[in-house]
């Protein structure tokens, strides 16, 4: 048997990692109200369990009113069942589903071999080290201007 240490640039059976992959955070915007059965058809509607119900009460109104609420926005895959139009409900022009584009979640998945925080540290020192040989590639090319 051998025993040869190797970089994942040479060949994948060298990276620890399995699976890495990002997404946006989504932004799961309530324009209107949802009130109500309607409130309720929302939150059995998504798959993901997205919506919540929470008991609001308004101003002459000392009962809540069952309201439709964005409780959990990382567990939303953005599959868009709770703003497709159906027979039963049409939540399009209530809910506005967005990403925002200064937030990523990033998902690490490891072999077993070396632990995904890890991976992450080094892949973050690996990172810092190519932008440093960047930045000085720049400096000697504005020296020589």
């Amino acid at each position: 048997a051998h025993c040869r240490k190797g970089f994942g640039k040479d060949h994948t059976k060298f990276s620890p990692a399995a699976t890495a992959s990002y997404r946006l955070l989504p932004d799961i915007v309530i324009k209107e109200p949802v009130t109500g059965k309607a409130a309720l058809e929302l939150k059995a509607l998504c798959p993901m369990q997205v919506f919540d119900i929470e008991d609001l009460s308004s101003p002459g109104k000392p009962i809540g009113v069952p309201t439709a609420v964005v409780r959990r926005p990382r567990d939303c895959t953005m599959c868009r069942e709770c703003i497709r139009d159906t027979d039963k409900h049409s939540f399009g022009k209530s809910i506005e589903l967005r990403r925002k584009a200064d937030h990523f979640i990033f998902s690490v998945e490891s072999s077993g071999c070396i632990a995904p925080e890890r991976i992450v540290r080094e892949a973050i020192g690996v990172l810092g080290e190519k932008a440093k040989k960047f930045q000085m590639l720049v400096t000697e090319y504005e020296n020589k201007i």
